[in-house]
Parts: structure tokens; sequence; C-alpha cells
């Protein structure tokens, strides 16, 4: 009898789409009709509800869960692109911050905003604007092209005073986020 850990094992092996089709055969499943489902979750595609619910169905007939999702996480695996992996990737650190420092950390929003702005990037600009927020423009540039932030410009922006700013920016080092330290040059 096989086990739904030999199944899971059998998966998480797999290195080819054959390898999985053939991890697939221990419990019967047609795997062209797993692949589409599959690479439909891959894709972020609109019929993600279709996949899901092809994964339900297939729970319901007697698969076990993990077994259906370590092939359904091979499967993504094997066809997201860079981008797909930094995004999968920056959610997942995000995720493992709320897990051991909590929601409320700074290097926890950090991470999300990151992830957030992977995803769908200006997207925390426009949530901002939509909030009547006006975000700063940017006063500096780093060597690498990054855009800075005087904290006069985000006082400014915040109405808030500038002794607050550099308050906050201290107790954020202090939790560990990184401010940039290094060399700056001024926009025109």
């Amino acid at each position: 009898m096989t086990t739904t850990q030999d199944i899971i094992a059998a998966l998480n092996a797999a290195h080819t789409v054959t390898d999985l089709e053939a991890a697939l055969a221990l419990v019967s499943i047609d795997p062209y009709k797993l692949r589409a489902a599959a690479e439909r979750l891959a894709e972020g595609d609109p019929s993600e509800e279709t996949a899901q619910a092809y994964r339900l169905a297939i729970v319901a007939c007697g698969v076990p869960t993990e077994a259906v999702d370590a092939y359904l996480l091979a499967m993504a695996l094997r066809t997201e692109t860079p981008e797909q992996r930094a995004i999968r990737e920056a959610f997942a650190e995000a995720r493992h911050l709320m897990d051991t420092l909590g929601d409320d950390h700074p290097k926890t929003h950090a991470a999300v905003i990151h992830a957030i702005e992977l995803q769908d990037p200006g997207c925390c600009a426009r949530m901002a604007s939509e909030c009547g927020i006006t975000l700063p423009e940017p006063d500096y540039r780093g060597d690498d092209g990054q855009p800075l932030y005087s904290t006069q410009a985000i006082a400014e922006a915040f109405d808030v005073p500038h002794e607050q700013v550099i308050a906050d920016a201290e107790r954020l080092m202090d939790d560990g986020l990184s401010v940039h330290t290094g060399p700056v040059h001024r926009l025109q």
C-alpha cells in the first residue's frame, strides 16, 4: 500500500514532468488534468478558482491533500519565471517574519511592502494616495540608483516635527532596519 509519505516523497523527488506523472500514477491521478490545473495556478490565471475546485475534487476522491499540494507546488516551481520566483520568495520571507517577529515589527512591515511592490510596482504609493497621503519626491539617489528621502521631506509630507522623524528613524535602526548611510547624490 502506498502511503501519503511515499506520495509526497515521490513528488518532492521529481525533477521532470515525467517524474511527476509517475508519482501521480501512485494514486491514479490523471496527470494531464492535474497539470493543467497546476499551470493555471502557477500562471496566476483568473481561472484559479477552477484549479482550486479541481484540487478540492481530487482531495474529495481520497487523494491526500499533502500530495496534491506537493504536486501543485512542484509544477509551479518548474514553470515560474525569475520574477515570479522573486515575488514568491519575498512573500515567503514576509510570512516567516510575521511568524517569528510578529505582524507589528518594522522588519515585517518592510518585508510585506517589498513583496507587494515586487508584485505590483507602485501599489503602496497608490494606496497611500487613495488614503489622502501624498508621498514626497525623492531628494537623493544612492550609488545604486535607489531613491532616497531626506528626513525633512518626510516630516513635511506627513506634517510631523522633524525631530520625530529622526527619532523614528533611529528607533527603526535599533529594530534592525537599515537606513542608507552610503554616498548620496542630490537630484536636480
